[in-house]
């Protein structure tokens, strides 16, 4: 079995391709990483405001009690409690603003995802027909001596059997294209060892690092990688961001 060359070795076109895949994968790698962060902060935010709108509606039920009780005579700590709920409830206005606001980041992340996504589909998938196209070549052009002697024989025996088969030529109908038989008799034969053959990753250093799989592309959407999808989206994040600074006012 062929033992793949070192990437040092690897033609210019094949290393330009697999640089470029690198490269895309880095990108989405941090793209990804600010989504997370985004998806994190989100949550942390819809965590706090609950817990202050629970406390708020808790401080307000005691507060209401407590007043009542007192008959209108309202102490120190009362007014303490009033201004508190009131701070927390200024509190929920203000996260629940902040969670408008990571929610549009979020949609723009999503759309810068799928951007950086497509690309490292596209960069794999160069990377690995590129180097494909490479070993074929490289492939073709060493040792098929003894295949091209054999197939030159079977086209040479051939000829004499459609001679025979055919008194010369004169019965057409019996007529066969030696070429034809040959290509077909390789051609199944090496469909036969491609379905049989599994790649020796051990072996395989550079399609250990292009991968034989396609990348994982967190977060990515198609329909947002889509040309027409991604002026859908920003229009979308436009009106959110719009309908904000309306209730900012």
């Amino acid at each position: 079995m062929k033992t793949t060359s070192p990437q040092s070795e690897l033609h210019p076109a094949v290393q330009q391709a697999i640089t470029r895949y690198l490269d895309t994968k880095q990108t989405l790698q941090g793209d990804v990483n600010k989504m997370e962060e985004i998806i994190a902060d989100i949550g942390r935010c819809q965590h706090q405001k609950e817990e202050v709108e629970t406390l708020s509606e808790q401080s307000g039920s005691q507060w209401r009690e407590t007043f009542l009780k007192m008959r209108g005579q309202v102490s120190a700590e009362m007014k303490e409690q009033q201004l508190q709920r009131m701070a927390n409830q200024e509190m929920s206005r203000e996260l629940g603003h902040l969670l408008l606001t990571l929610d549009i980041e979020k949609d723009r992340q999503e759309i810068t995802c799928s951007g950086s996504g497509k690309m490292l589909l596209e960069s794999h998938e160069n990377a690995l027909m590129v180097y494909a196209d490479n070993e074929l070549k490289q492939a073709l052009s060493t040792g098929l001596g003894a295949l091209i002697r054999a197939m030159s024989l079977k086209r040479t025996a051939l000829a004499y059997q459609q001679a025979t088969v055919t008194l010369g030529g004169r019965l057409s109908d019996y007529e066969v294209n030696p070429d034809t038989v040959i290509f077909e008799e390789i051609n199944k034969f090496l469909k036969g060892g491609m379905t049989r053959y599994a790649f020796d990753m051990a072996q395989e250093p550079v399609l250990t690092e292009i991968g034989i799989q396609r990348p994982q592309t967190k977060y990515f959407s198609a329909k947002l990688a889509s040309g027409g999808g991604r002026s859908m989206a920003f229009a979308a994040v436009k009106r959110k961001e719009e309908q904000l600074s309306v209730t900012e006012k």
